[in-house]
């Protein structure tokens, strides 16, 4: 069997002049549509954003662990920003005086820790979208940034950076 016939067609088929202009065309509808049905506001919209994450009573926690400049994920994720500070403060403890009074002290042994971290991320209402992780105020999250983790850290004041 001849590969090209006495019309020239392609195994008696197809013209191969005809065959190529068909394949340029299917590529280009391929090329169309993914263009108008990809999303790219995640990349065309992202803005810096600055917030804290809130680790409330963590025990014998170490300034070493974490620094300004490590990243900081969520594990399974992905990195959502940059530390950009970490401020720690005593957690408050109900006590129980001997006179039966209640009197609120700061604890001896935990602190609470606030982690500044700046990323950039696309405003969705009232949530930003860092890398597809949606970040909500006063929700709590696991994070990982340097040699700390954290189980319930609670995102707050995440505003666009001014």
């Amino acid at each position: 069997m001849r590969v090209l016939d006495e019309k020239h067609r392609l195994f008696g088929l197809i013209n191969p002049i005809d065959a190529l202009v068909a394949l340029a065309a299917i590529v280009a509808a391929v090329a169309v549509a993914g263009a108008l049905f990809t999303d790219f506001a995640e990349v065309d919209e992202a803005e810096p954003v600055r917030f804290q994450f809130v680790c409330g009573g963590v025990e014998g926690f170490d300034p070493a662990w974490i620094a300004a400049g490590d990243t900081i994920s969520i594990p399974g994720a992905a990195v959502i920003g940059n530390v950009v500070s970490v401020e720690t403060t005593p957690t408050l403890v109900e006590l129980i005086g001997p006179d039966g009074e209640a009197a609120i002290v700061p604890s001896g042994i935990k602190q609470n820790v606030s982690i500044t971290v700046e990323g950039r991320a696309v405003r969705d209402g009232y949530t930003y979208v860092f890398s597809g992780v949606r970040i909500i105020n006063k929700y709590t999250y696991r994070i990982e940034a340097g040699a700390f983790g954290w189980e319930a850290a609670e995102a707050r004041g995440l505003e666009p950076k001014r």
